[in-house]
């Protein structure tokens, strides 16, 4: 059965990143197959998510159950040719190996590069962070797509830079779940690991190590 989208345009700038977040709604008559009693169904699911304790409380408590200790990463990347490179992935069971390339004419343009998978990086965190608060308040999300730009701009001795970073995210979810989405716009960005450290800076500690060559013959 078609469904109506019912746009709700939101632009929140929080540093160099841009949210636009569209609700897609299901039609009444999709949404309401169980009649009058699925919609007060989903009411009575909202009163708790309406008294629970907002701001810092709520957030702290969400992020204690939510979030794991301390954890590193591993990644390793290779050059195979060109300004072609390989990224793999040694702590994660069955991950495919990610190939990056540089637009041309530095590379060949046959792969993202590391830009591009940086907004891909921040548009996933972001998506995750909304499902898991949508799911936490009882919100069936039927579909959620997210697009992302990235402004590359050159700062003032010429060098590029990531100037900011556009992100659209589109729910699909019910009418009567339209209340609890406004609440998880007010807490789901504060969970994304990525969006958060990018916007408020990285440390990144750099060391080239000479990687001696096998003597021939």
């Amino acid at each position: 059965m078609p469904r109506a989208r019912v746009r709700r345009d939101r632009l929140v700038p929080r540093g160099g990143t841009v949210l636009h977040l569209q609700a897609r709604s299901r039609s009444k008559t999709d949404s309401n197959r169980g009649g009058a009693a699925e919609v007060d169904a989903c009411d009575r699911r909202s009163r708790p998510l309406r008294r629970r304790a907002s701001g810092a409380a709520a957030r702290d408590r969400i992020l204690r159950n939510a979030m794991a200790d301390e954890r590193t990463h591993h990644v390793t990347v290779r050059l195979t040719k060109g300004y072609e490179f390989v990224a793999e992935f040694p702590g994660v069971k069955r991950a495919s190996a990610v190939v990056f390339d540089e637009p041309e004419p530095l590379g060949k343009n046959q792969a993202p590069n590391a830009a591009a998978v940086l907004a891909a990086a921040v548009g996933n965190c972001l998506a995750v962070s909304l499902t898991f608060c949508l799911r936490r308040a009882r919100v069936v999300v039927d579909d959620l797509s997210v697009d992302v730009t990235t402004h590359i701009v050159r700062n003032e001795n010429g060098r590029f830079r990531i100037g900011s970073i556009d992100v659209e995210l589109g729910p699909e979810i019910g009418d009567a779940d339209l209340s609890r989405l406004e609440r998880c716009e007010e807490l789901f960005e504060d969970f994304c690991i990525v969006t958060q450290s990018v916007r408020q800076g990285i440390p990144i500690n750099v060391r080239v190590k000479q990687v001696e060559t096998a003597p021939v013959g």
